[in-house]
């Protein structure tokens, strides 16, 4: 995710954006056996909505970076704008994120 931060500071000058999506777990023919499988299962009970990702809940945030909607949004990580995933809601909150469980 560093080098979506540096490419976009070093584009900015050309209006280019630079944005990066990580949306956790999708089924894909290379990960079906794992999350169909009992560890699988368990990897659901540690996400919040207690799925795994779906191609559709993607289209949201692309379509947002990809417009003029999303304009002025370059150098971010979308972990959790529009999709949510495990790793998301289990990281620890950096200094700089705010804290908005208070």
């Amino acid at each position: 995710m560093h080098m979506t931060a540096q490419m976009a500071l070093e584009l900015a000058p050309w209006n280019i954006r630079v944005n990066a999506i990580a949306p956790g777990y999708f089924i894909t023919e290379m990960t079906e056996g794992y999350l169909t499988s009992e560890q699988g299962r368990q990897v659901t009970k540690r996400i919040p909505l207690g799925r795994f990702g779906e191609y559709a809940d993607l289209d949201a945030p692309l379509l947002m970076l990809a417009s003029d909607a999303g304009r002025h949004i370059t150098g971010s990580q979308s972990r959790s704008m529009a999709v949510t995933s495990s790793a998301a809601c289990n990281r620890s909150r950096s200094s700089h994120e705010p804290d908005i469980t208070a």
